[in-house]
């Protein structure tokens, strides 16, 4: 890799005019040896007439021919910060080079990196904070743009200090689980996409015939720790790709049960970050919809099961298992 003082350089170059980027293509081609990464714009025209032929790729490709290994083209000016800021490592040093309005970009990113460092103080150094990540990696349909912040708080704590801050700065916050199912538009989600994930939101735990899990635990999880414990009637949420979170936030549901069946009690942020505690007999639920997530967001839920031989546990989550396999393509689980 290759660095100047021992920082990666990265950088942003948009040629200007394009005849000088005909005459001084090859020159720019060998211009860039001691950056890491290269991201190159179409050419800023400054009142000139389009060459044919000659474009943002036409330096990629002398770069290219040059030996470099880490250039790309980006076209669409306005999705330069992105590309940019998604491939930034601590410490990089990122450099904007053109003679047009390169330097708007480098604005937004530089902008954007100060917000993302109060998130990373946030989520502490076990939490995960990404610029521009895109949502095709976090969705099971694998489509979907970049959320402007990607984090991934660890702690009931830090996902509140988040939820503040987000009040405070106007930035919107957005909550996904696992994707499952998740169709997410190609221009991505602006602000906060937070994804509690690890630490306290993927804990169970047993006690007698209760299981309290947290958002981030996926549901087939908490099938196979009530299995573990001698424990029915949670078998079909191994049927369900999904998270308590989501299964929560709709009142998920597979082989005639629903979520809100078995919970005994839910935990959960309200939009000013304040924990509360919920009974059963205390919330609202329909048919695939729970208003009370709406505007605020769950942490854990405690379920109930019966005491049950294993064997006719393992039965139960065989069954849930063929009809899974038998009425749905196959998918990440």
């Amino acid at each position: 890799a290759k660095s100047i003082g021992g920082q990666r350089l990265v950088t942003m170059f948009q040629p200007h005019r394009f005849s000088r980027t005909k005459a001084l293509s090859r020159e720019f081609g060998a211009a860039f040896d001691d950056a890491h990464r290269v991201v190159i714009t179409d050419v800023y025209p400054a009142s000139e007439r389009p060459i044919p032929g000659i474009t943002g790729q036409t330096v990629v490709d002398e770069l290219v021919q040059h030996g470099h290994r880490g250039v790309a083209y980006e076209p669409d000016l306005q999705s330069v910060h992105r590309n940019i800021g998604n491939m930034l490592e601590a410490g990089d040093l990122v450099l904007s080079l053109g003679a047009g309005n390169i330097h708007e970009q480098l604005e937004i990113l530089a902008g954007d990196l100060v917000i993302a460092e109060k998130l990373k103080a946030i989520v502490g150094e076990e939490g995960e904070v990404r610029l521009y990540e895109p949502l095709s990696n976090h969705t099971t349909l694998r489509v979907g743009g970049p959320a402007q912040f990607w984090v991934e708080p660890r702690t009931e704590q830090a996902f509140a200090e988040l939820i503040r801050f987000c009040r405070d700065e106007h930035l919107p916050l957005f909550v996904i689980g696992r994707g499952s199912n998740l169709l997410v538009r190609d221009g991505g989600i602006r602000g906060v996409v937070a994804h509690p994930h690890g630490g306290d939101f993927e804990k169970i735990e047993v006690d007698g015939c209760e299981i309290t899990a947290g958002a981030g635990a996926k549901l087939r999880q908490v099938a196979y720790a009530a299995r573990a414990a001698n424990l029915g009637g949670l078998e079909w949420m191994e049927g369900i790709p999904g998270t308590v979170g989501g299964g929560l936030r709709m009142n998920a549901g597979a082989m005639g049960s629903q979520t809100f069946e078995d919970v005994t009690r839910i935990r959960y942020l309200d939009a000013e970050g304040n924990s509360h505690v919920k009974n059963r007999n205390e919330l609202e639920v329909f048919y695939r919809r729970f208003p009370l997530l709406e505007r605020n967001f769950a942490v854990s839920a405690t379920f109930c099961g019966h005491p049950a031989k294993r064997g006719e546990i393992d039965a139960r989550l065989r069954e849930t298992q063929e009809k899974r396999d038998n009425t749905q393509p196959v998918s990440k689980r």
